[in-house]
């Protein structure tokens, strides 16, 4: 099961190629601390970018709220193997802020499958709040993540 859900994501991936998915990607972040996490787990961290679409809009971090937000996601995706992560295929993390998702405002949401780059979103606002809602956003994410890849073509 596990070789034939490679050869889909593959597959996914280089239809995406040819379609020019990956040339309209945002450039990578250049927080040291976020580039390095990324070649340990193979994601690319954006934090400069801004899009405003009909289901999907967010805006560029501040860089106090990068700040707080940089810390607190190196010490939770500690608590990952690399295998994890790899095994579900995320590709980026775009760090936002004013993240709305189908006109409602939330603190993260994922993107994976056809015809999605594999995704996580997450506002950084959440970062600055007591009760771990950052972390907890992130690690919500990922576990989307792992139930869309732990399922027949990621919807059964």
């Amino acid at each position: 099961m596990d070789s034939f859900r490679n050869l889909e994501i593959l597959a996914e991936q280089c239809l995406l190629r040819l379609l020019g998915a990956y040339d309209l990607q945002p450039e990578p972040t250049d927080n040291a601390a976020l580039s390095e996490l990324g070649k340990k787990y193979g994601i690319r961290f954006v934090t400069s970018d801004n899009i405003n679409c009909k289901d999907l809009t967010y805006e560029t971090p501040s860089k106090a709220q990068l700040a707080r937000a940089v810390g607190q996601l190196v010490s939770e995706f500690s608590h990952y193997p690399v295998e994890v992560i790899q095994k579900i295929q995320i590709e980026q993390i775009i760090l936002c802020r004013n993240l709305i998702v189908n006109s409602k405002p939330a603190a993260g949401t994922l993107k994976v499958g056809f015809p999605y780059v594999d995704t996580i979103f997450i506002d950084t606002d959440c970062f600055s709040q007591r009760d771990n809602f950052g972390p907890r956003t992130m690690h919500h994410e990922i576990f989307h993540a792992i139930d869309f890849r732990d399922s027949l073509l990621g919807y059964i």
